[in-house]
């Protein structure tokens, strides 16, 4: 079942507009590295300006050699996960500040705790696919080794794959962040060329706005895609303030923006995977502040959804956002409405969603748990009914109604209750009463109960104790290294 927004013509017209200004407009690449690759493939380059202008040409080689599709694989292969076609999962993301105690309810700054008990939360959730080591950026921890750690954690406290943001040039000591990641990353895989050959994450790109690619960002992520690592575009687009106000207006500048990111790592590795992201913003225009948790933001994820359905590759949208300062109706209802529109329209990868409150700026126990289960009951609504002999139930009906029987317990009954249907972990089905009796609990405090539950029971599989050793040596030694240039500075 499909929301289907952009017929093909408008599709088109989207494309050849972005064409149009990457020809002749061209986008900033601050990176000196990115500019000699594209000059070699024969772009226009103004190294003054550090402009970048790509022809038409470049662009359909280079989606030529990109996949539809491509596979991650977990530490526990059962979280394996193929992205493109009809797949759909959904992740954290986001590397916000704040958090909400979990005791509390009062927002605070994240701390290195957090890290550790959101991974362990995610690895337990049944629709969050992707580890959530990258949901808050710890406040307890010297910057520069804040990635690492973050990594670590994820490899002790989950069995999912992992996320890497792009990091750039950490600190004064003149290293991407890309290549600490991928030496961990290869501890876990066993080897980088294993590594290589089945990547266990992903890495993002946002360029900045208006279609400017940062000069260490870019950098880190030509270091990730050397080694086969898929690559995630995902401009942070604001209409009104650092795009056009128009959603296609908006979204003609999402897309010239993910096809230059494209072409880049084609360049430098062909065949490597890319997807169409987007992480739209919408700038209230009486108050000069930005928000999602709007209808502007559900339409510029499905148009995203569908442009990446017309160049035939996977897709990343943020629909699932909220404006709402905690986890309240507001929080539900903008949440629901632009995840819900953004799975019909067929997004591959519900992204930077789970656990998010606030414009990006805090992440929620309570909204992880309760993303989960909308993530699951939106994919529901997505699969649709199923229309077949088996399930029309014809020769059941004739036999049953007549009689005036039930279905309660048919074989029929029986063989389609874990299918047909969505069975809550969270949201409340019973009676008046028995709520009541039960505490009458709020969908927060239930949420909150349930993360407690998991935090206090759930143990994840744990690492090779011989990995575990080997990762924690790696660990040290980059962070000796990098606090020391820090130090020296």
């Amino acid at each position: 079942m499909r929301f289907v927004l952009l017929d093909r013509s408008q599709m088109e017209t989207i494309h050849l507009a972005s064409l149009d200004v990457l020809e002749n407009a061209g986008v900033t690449f601050l990176s000196e590295r990115a500019r000699r690759i594209f000059r070699e493939a024969g772009a226009t380059v103004d190294s003054k300006n550090k402009n970048v202008k790509i022809s038409p040409s470049l662009i359909k080689e280079a989606l030529r050699k990109c996949p539809s599709k491509f596979n991650l694989y977990a530490r526990n292969p059962k979280y394996n996960l193929e992205i493109g076609a009809d797949n759909q999962c959904m992740t954290c993301g986001g590397e916000y500040p704040y958090i909400l105690d979990l005791e509390t309810g009062a927002r605070r700054l994240a701390l290195a705790k957090d890290t550790e008990s959101i991974t362990k939360l995610v690895d337990a959730l049944e629709n969050i696919s992707v580890g959530g080591s990258y949901l808050v950026f710890p406040s307890d921890l010297p910057e520069p080794i804040v990635h690492i750690e973050r990594s670590v954690s994820h490899y002790k406290h989950t069995s999912k794959t992992i996320h890497w943001d792009s990091e750039g040039y950490v600190g004064k000591s003149g290293e991407l962040g890309a290549t600490h990641n991928l030496e961990l990353a290869a501890v876990v895989a066993g080897g980088i060329d294993e590594l290589t050959r089945k990547p266990i994450g992903t890495v993002s790109i946002c360029p900045s706005s208006p279609l400017i690619y940062d000069v260490g960002l870019t950098d880190d992520v030509i270091e990730f895609v050397r080694h086969g690592v898929p690559v995630l575009i995902e401009p942070m687009d604001n209409t009104g303030a650092t795009s056009p106000i128009t959603l296609a207006g908006s979204l003609v500048q999402t897309t010239a923006s993910v096809l230059a990111g494209m072409v880049l790592v084609e360049l430098v590795r062909a065949g490597n995977p890319v997807v169409y992201g987007s992480i739209p913003l919408n700038t209230d225009m009486h108050t000069g502040i930005p928000a999602v948790g709007c209808p502007e933001t559900a339409l510029s994820c499905a148009g995203g959804a569908a442009m990446a359905t017309y160049y035939g590759l996977p897709s990343a949208m943020s629909g699932g956002v909220s404006d709402s300062k905690i986890p309240d109706i507001q929080a539900g209802l903008e949440s629901a409405l632009t995840m819900l529109t953004t799975v019909l329209a067929g997004a591959n990868w519900i992204r930077v969603v789970a656990g998010a409150l606030e414009y990006h700026f805090t992440a929620s126990f309570e909204m992880l748990a309760i993303h989960d289960e909308m993530f699951g009951m939106a994919k529901r609504i997505a699969r649709g009914i199923e229309v077949n002999e088996d399930t029309l139930a014809t020769a059941l009906i004739k036999r049953v109604a007549p009689i005036g029987g039930h279905y309660m317990a048919e074989k029929h009954t029986l063989d389609h209750i874990n299918s047909e249907r969505f069975v809550p972990k969270l949201c409340d089905k019973r009676t008046r009463g028995d709520w009541e009796k039960a505490g009458s609990k709020d969908l927060v405090k239930v949420a909150n109960e349930r993360v407690k539950e998991i935090l206090a029971t759930h143990h994840p599989d744990p690492l090779p104790k011989d990995i575990e050793k080997e990762l924690e040596a790696k660990k040290k030694e980059i962070e000796k290294r990098l606090l020391k240039a820090t130090a020296s500075a």
